[in-house]
């Protein structure tokens, strides 16, 4: 008889292949991934940019070049 055992898991997350660093940043039931306040506050900044109730920041550059040295400016 040719039986192959499956290796078992060293961490069980209940979710398929993931590690338990990740696992800490999932929802234990849905599996969604749970964003952190810097996400979430950034999330927020674009609805309200788009609701009109902040202006807009978004910039138009000609080049990526342009837009790296946008980058490291201070401005």
């Amino acid at each position: 008889m040719n039986a192959v055992m499956e290796k078992e898991p060293v961490y069980n997350t209940g979710i398929e292949n993931d590690c338990p660093l990740c696992a800490k940043y999932r929802d234990p039931i849905s599996g969604a991934l749970i964003p952190n306040a810097e996400t979430i506050a950034a999330i927020e900044e674009v609805d309200d940019m788009l609701a009109g109730k902040i202006p807009n920041t978004l910039k138009s550059f000609n080049s990526l070049e342009e837009m790296l040295a946008d980058l490291d400016s201070d401005d």
